[in-house]
């Protein structure tokens, strides 16, 4: 495996940032993109920071468990 390919399992991939498009909310981004992530053809925008950290901490481990 590569460097790279190690590294990029180590960082998650999801992170919370407020929400650009609603105030005192809080979104739930891809770094990989830098945009709200999006489940469902939902994007995860418009929530509280509790919601966002939970959904944030669901998400980064489902994504490490699919990429190993």
């Amino acid at each position: 495996m590569s460097a790279t390919r190690a590294a990029d399992q180590q960082t998650p991939r999801y992170k919370i940032r407020e929400s650009t498009s609603y105030n005192g909310k809080w979104a739930v981004v891809d770094v990989r993109t830098g945009l709200p992530a999006i489940v469902d053809d939902v994007p995860l925008d418009c929530m509280t920071e509790g919601e966002a950290k939970d959904l944030v901490d669901l998400m980064n481990g489902s994504d490490l468990r699919t990429e190993r």
